[in-house]
Parts: C-alpha cells; structure tokens; sequence
C-alpha cells in the first residue's frame, strides 16, 4: 500500500523543483488539449538479424493495433536484414558511422524522430529477435489513451526451448521477472 501511494503522488505531483518529470507536471500543461490519438512508431534496432527479423516483423504487423511506423535501425549489417526488412515494406534507418552498437543506433535514429513527436505520439523500441502477442499494441495504446499520466508500459517475456545453457539462463531471467510482476500484482512500480 505504501509503494503505492508514494508511486501515485510522484506521478501526480506538481512540485518542479522535488519532481521535475512528474507525468502531472506535463499534464497540469496540457490539461483540456487535445493532441490527437496516440500514434506508435516501433523501432527495430538489428545488426545481422537475418534469421529472426522476419518472425519479429511479421509479428508487428499482425497486431490487431498496427503500428503507424515501423523501422528497422540496421547497425552495420552485412548479412540479408535490409533486404527481408525492405521485402516486408517497412521503412530501414542505417547508421552512419556508429561505433556504439545498439545505443548509438539508437540515438541516431531518435535525433531524426524527436523533434517531431507530439505529445500523443509514442515510441516502441522492440528487438529484432523478439516477437508479440498479438493484442499487446491494442492493449498498451488502450492503457496510454485512457490514463494520460502513463509514462511506459511493459510486458511478460517468455524464451523459446533450445540455445543450451544460455537459452537456459534466459528462460530463468525471463520467469524471474514474470514471478516479481505478480507479486506486484499489476501496480506501477516507483518512479
């Protein structure tokens, strides 16, 4: 009860100088706008993901709430992640240069996006070799549509049988978390 408490008055609050990203601080500023629906551009940060591309992708743009924009950020690929990504008709962002991996894949693609984001307007970062359920789009748009104060959502991961031992130690990350987000029982975490 606690946690909870203390979660929904760092979200709500007004205090700019104790809580400078309080989601209520952004909301007190837009309160009575209307910015629009909320729109989702999903970025797919891949470097040689040729064999799982296709599934991740594939998932996407199965969602019962498709995504505005989906763009794979390919990292200094040399294998075929370009061409099955372009083959699937979504839009490819390559770096420029990078030396930091995933990040400044990242980063490069955000320094394009984000001078054009609206308030409503929300980015996924999703990995080339996971894949969705199918209502998990409809869902989270669901939840940011109905509570403006939400500032991310997550979900529960599963891994697939096989890769051996590392596969192993993935599969026990993944119950591990899914386990410490049912003792929560589905409230937010503290900010």
């Amino acid at each position: 009860m606690l946690e909870r408490e203390t979660s929904s008055k760092a979200r709500r609050s007004l205090n700019q100088r104790t809580t400078p990203l309080s989601a209520g601080i952004a909301m007190a500023r837009t309160r009575g706008v209307f910015a629009g629906a909320v729109t989702v551009t999903v970025l797919v940060p891949a470097h040689n993901e040729e064999t799982s591309i296709f599934a991740t992708l594939s998932s996407l743009l199965a969602q019962s709430h498709r995504p505005e924009r989906v763009v794979v950020v390919a990292d200094n690929c040399t294998d075929g992640t370009v061409d099955i990504a372009r083959s699937l008709g979504v839009e490819i962002f390559e770096s420029r240069r990078n030396t930091f991996k995933k990040a400044g894949a990242l980063n490069q693609i955000l320094k394009v996006l984000l001078p054009g984001q609206g308030d409503n307007d929300l980015i996924m970062v999703l990995d080339a070799d996971t894949r969705l359920d199918d209502g998990f789009l409809e869902a989270a748009v669901g939840r940011f549509t109905s509570d403006r104060a939400l500032m991310a959502v997550g979900g529960l991961f599963s891994g697939e049988e096989g890769l051996g031992l590392l596969g192993q130690f993935q599969r026990n990350e993944y119950i591990r978390y899914s386990r410490d987000s049912r003792r929560r029982r589905g409230q937010r975490g503290c900010l």
